[in-house]
């Protein structure tokens, strides 16, 4: 048996060699505690425009991202070789093809952001030369056709601005224009068309764009075309290809106090270790540059930097990857954008009219608004429509061709009916969605709006748990939503950016701006009651938003929530009280109930209530009261606060938790009771989950409830709608933040083993990193090296490769490289090309990452090592090498038997590899006695090991050797 063993599945006929436990490590996102907070130390001081921010700014806990590792050793196909475990504990079998371990270094926060020397004296300044709106697919005509007003303006770091070029352009049109900024100033332009802006570039210096191309993934409507005389950050210029065969003693030295080591694990157990890493802080210079007079030249510049051309290259190659990944057609399953204006709890459906002012009187009470001329199309319309409720007007004359329709679909709520003779016929009272015949539109808007707010108070959903239950993933789910949603988030505008969300989808309700202006100019956190209580955009979206638990729109309008939740606390009851409220409720909701005296329950919306027991109405709709018995800070009275036309006594804040004490089956009446947040029932359903999503960030913690609770599209929808709308692109801390989401979708796509799902979320997370990070900066090596994971996974080996060495690049390029990534990343590299079969320049980056580990300070843990020593191994062993395979087999034995209490299995694998070397090179004594050991050390595995036979015939041929040499010789 002449053959190398490595893994721990015996292979049907006898293998000439091994590979050792061939894997890839996947960075999970761990971001280090003082990198962290420098990062933002560094963003608040650009806020501030000080060298000493306020260090309330940065007190922030540390973002754990220990629970993402995701572990795929079964991802692939099995290896036709021999792997063992050097885990001390562990001896399971298992085949990994393309392991992703537990690398502990993945999405570290930047170590340094240096923008340049701190002279406030001198100013650096550029030619940048740029077409307008390029698009050579257009005739002429249409490229021709009308000329824009383009301002761009150069912004420094204390937000101060000032034109640098101005003037009206047609489509193709270059222009030329200079950038001078301070050399304490990042790069940044603001670039508006018709007094609209268009995009927004934002760079360490212009040395990024030197290369020119499309602004902002494609989407902006510019191209840069050359940048010409720039001067290079102190970064950029200190990013040079450092070679690994250069990598001396000096420059491989680690601090063993700041860093270490993970664990590269040869076993199907994670081992989670942290890494630590030193930083500097960024200096902000205040000092404004003098604007220069704005261009109006119109020329092309040749470009004339050729430098860097295996930069550009790999740069040009990233680009077109990314831009090809993003492109591909999205999944069925993907949530679709929301149409303009629809985020409201109803929708009117105009059916055969479509009059303009009657839509508009329409809008004043319902803002979104189908017309629908075409009853073809009907019953497509309605299946489509998931969140919303319809209000459907139409003439009586149609009426009776199409409510048959109309009547079995759920989503339609009411259906008002245009006749001038208001006669009713019989069949009108087979439909009991119908309300009545109105005789013009004013007369059906008049009845809405003494109607709509009533019925939306009424549409509250609510979470039931019975007494018993340790689990449930909707109570859970919708209680921590509710807690993420009140998080205080102090990166963001969050006024501003809800407005900015209302107008946009209110943009042709003339009525709804005017309010949205008037909350802007005048709201205070006093007034929230009163707003909320008004029939305005706040409570129109709001509740739609609890409803239906639509995460865009909680997630856009928790400024308002939060302040108002704020009021609610600062009036709290002091005194315990009992409250009514009325519901609807479907049979199903009220059996629960039924079943589940002693539960909880919590309802998803703020509970409007009154201090009198509510008049059941006669309407169509089932419903229950509600009679609660309320401790102390737990609602407000709101009689004082509330506006002028709401009838609400008493409202109950967001976060209270109720009891179900019994319930009346005759009157429909729940009785229940508010209970503690520390009520223990409560606590052993929300708290484990809880601890495994809280991070300091918002949108991160809404990224890790959404994924834990099986809502991964809704957490996609999420970031992209967060990208596409640009509400972070001015913040590095949310666009790192929304990165590291997009890492946490491409982890759940790992774990479901759909590998171009995660390097689709892989490449957006990089898209995110390139807004406000240059392409080599050494945050963005764990994209980039999981990138290339996955096409290995997809066996694109030379993708894989190239993305690989760009995250070996980035961590080289760095001033302060983390060696720890550095042999990861070498390791890698050297698993693909052993993948190719390629042995021989898998050697040379494996012993790279030997050089670079044994200069680590190991902790103990020689794991790594012991991983790389069997990959050298096994490579040496393919291209017939056996003198150098056996070296390598003799370090992996000794670190072994360095292990405290070492395995026998994975011990026997090395003594067998070990005689087969020997015989290889003649040595059949030493032979014989590793195969004596292999043997010996296998029958020490508690049950009788599939590869004893093996290792026993091993041994008998190798001592038929040695015997047959001692014959021949004497």
């Amino acid at each position: 048996m002449d053959s190398a063993r490595l893994t721990r599945r015996k292979p049907k006929t006898p293998r000439s060699s091994a590979i050792s436990n061939n894997k890839i490590t996947l960075d999970p996102i761990k971001p280090i505690q003082g990198t962290w907070r420098q990062l933002q130390l560094e963003l608040a001081k650009k806020r501030m425009g000080s060298s000493k921010p306020s260090e309330t700014l940065i007190s922030r806990s540390l973002l754990d991202f220990s629970e993402t590792h995701v572990d795929t050793s079964e991802m692939g196909l099995s290896r036709m070789h021999r792997q063992f475990s050097s885990e001390n504990n562990i001896d399971a079998l298992g085949v990994n093809r393309h392991r992703i371990s537990s690398h502990k270094i993945g999405f570290i926060y930047p170590q340094s952001i240096v923008i340049g020397p701190n002279n406030l004296y001198k100013s650096w300044s550029c030619q940048i030369t740029m077409s307008y709106r390029f698009d050579p697919t257009l005739p002429p005509v249409l490229q021709n056709s009308r000329r824009d007003e383009v301002t761009i303006f150069q912004v420094v770091n204390n937000g101060f601005s000032w034109i640098v070029f101005k003037g009206f352009l047609k489509m193709n049109d270059t222009f030329t224009f200079k950038s001078q900024r301070s050399r304490d100033d990042r790069f940044c332009l603001r670039l508006e068309i018709n007094g609209s802006l268009d995009t927004t570039i934002s760079a360490c210096c212009e040395h990024p764009y030197r290369h020119g191309g499309r602004i902002d993934d494609g989407d902006s409507s510019f191209w840069i075309k050359t940048v010409e005389k720039y001067v290079s950050c102190t970064k950029c210029k200190e990013s040079v290809d450092l070679p690994l065969e250069e990598l001396d003693d000096e420059k491989m030295s680690v601090d063993s106090s700041t860093m270490s080591e993970e664990s590269e694990v040869e076993e199907d157990q994670p081992v989670d270790k942290s890494l630590t890493t030193s930083t500097q802080v960024l200096e902000i210079s205040k000092k404004k540059v003098e604007p220069s007079e704005p261009s109006t030249d119109h020329k092309i510049i040749p470009q004339k930097d050729k430098s860097d051309d295996d930069e550009s290259t790999l740069l040009k190659y990233i680009i077109d990857s990314m831009q090809q990944a993003l492109s591909k057609p999205k999944s069925s399953k993907t949530i679709p954008s929301r149409s303009s204006g629809n985020l409201e709890n109803f929708t009117i459906l105009y059916i055969d009219q479509n009059k303009v002012q009657d839509l508009n009187l329409l809008r004043s009470t319902v803002n979104f608004i189908r017309t629908l001329n075409d009853l073809n199309t009907l019953q497509t319309l309605l299946t489509t429509i998931i969140d919303e409720r319809v209000i459907v007007i139409t003439t009586l004359d149609r009426a009776q061709t199409i409510l048959p329709e109309l009547q079995q679909h759920k989503c339609i709520q009411f259906i008002y009916l245009l006749s001038k003779e208001m006669h009713s016929p019989k069949w009108i009272n087979n439909y009991n969605k119908i309300i009545r015949i109105y005789p013009d539109i004013t007369s059906i808007h008049d009845h809405l709006i003494k109607t709509l707010a009533d019925v939306s108070s009424r549409m509250i959903p609510m979470e039931i748990t019975s007494k018993e239950s340790t689990t449930d993933l909707e109570f859970t789910y919708c209680q921590l939503l509710k807690e993420t949603i009140l998080c205080q988030d102090d990166e963001s505008d969050l006024k501003k950016d809800m407005l900015t969300f209302c107008r946009l989808h209110y943009t042709n309700n003339q009525e709804e701006l005017d309010q949205i202006d008037n909350f802007e100019k005048s709201f205070i956190e006093t007034e929230s009651i009163q707003w909320y209580t008004r029939h305005c955009f706040l409570s129109k979206i709001l509740s739609r938003a609890f409803r239906t638990q639509e995460i865009d729109l909680l997630f856009k309008m928790r400024y308002f929530i939060q302040s108002l939740h704020k009021q609610i606390q600062s009036i709290a009851n002091k005194e315990p009280i009992t409250i009514y409220t009325i519901l609807d409720a479907g049979q199903e909701t009220i059996e629960k109930f039924q079943d589940n005296i002693n539960g909880l329950v919590i309802f998803h919306s703020f509970l409007p209530a009154t201090l009198k027991r509510p008049c059941q109405t006669n309407d169509k709709q089932q419903c229950l009261v509600f009679s609660i018995r309320l401790a102390s800070n737990c609602a407000a009275n709101i009689d004082q606060l509330r506006s002028s036309d709401c009838k609400i006594d008493v409202l109950i804040n967001l976060n209270t938790i109720f009891r179900i004490v019994s319930i009346d089956k005759e009157t429909n009446t729940v009785n229940l009771e508010s209970v503690s947040q520390d009520d223990s029932h409560f606590q052993r359903l929300t708290e484990p989950l809880r601890k495994e999503i809280t991070q300091a960030v918002v949108i991160l913690q809404i990224s890790k409830l959404l994924l834990e609770t099986n809502h991964y599209w809704e957490c996609d929808y999420l970031t992209e709608l967060i990208y596409q709308d640009k509400s972070f692109e001015n913040d590095g801390t949310l666009l790192a933040s929304l990165a590291a989401s997009h890492h946490l979708l491409g982890n759940a796509n790992v774990m479901n083993k759909d590998n171009e799902g995660a390097r689709y979320q892989f490449f957006k997370s990089l898209r995110a990193f390139h807004l406000f990070l240059p392409p080599y900066h050494s945050m963005l090596s764990s994209s980039y090296n999981n990138i290339g994971s996955m096409f290995y996974q997809d066996d694109h080996h030379e993708s894989a490769i190239k993305f690989h060495e760009i995250a070996l690049q980035c961590q080289l390029k760095a001033s302060n490289p983390d060696m720890n990534a550095v042999a990861t990343y070498s390791s890698n590299i050297g698993a693909v090309y052993i993948d190719q079969k390629n042995y021989t320049e898998a050697i040379k980056y494996l012993k790279r990452a030997v050089i670079i580990r044994e200069k680590m300070s190991m902790d103990g843990d020689t794991r790594p090592l012991i991983s790389l020593f069997q990959k050298i191994s096994s490579c040496f062993w393919h291209i017939g090498n056996a003198k150098e395979a056996l070296d390598y087999y003799k370090k992996t034995l000794k670190l072994q038997l360095e292990l405290p209490n070492p395995l026998p299995h994975p011990l026997s694998v090395t003594y067998y590899n070990l005689s087969t070397a020997y015989a290889r090179l003649g040595e059949y004594k030493d032979a014989v006695d590793c195969a004596e050991k292999s043997v010996e050390y296998l029958k020490m595995v508690p049950e009788k090991h599939l590869e004893l036979k093996e290792n026993q015939a091993q041994l008998e041929i190798v001592r038929q050797k040695l015997w047959l040499k001692q014959v021949l010789s004497v």
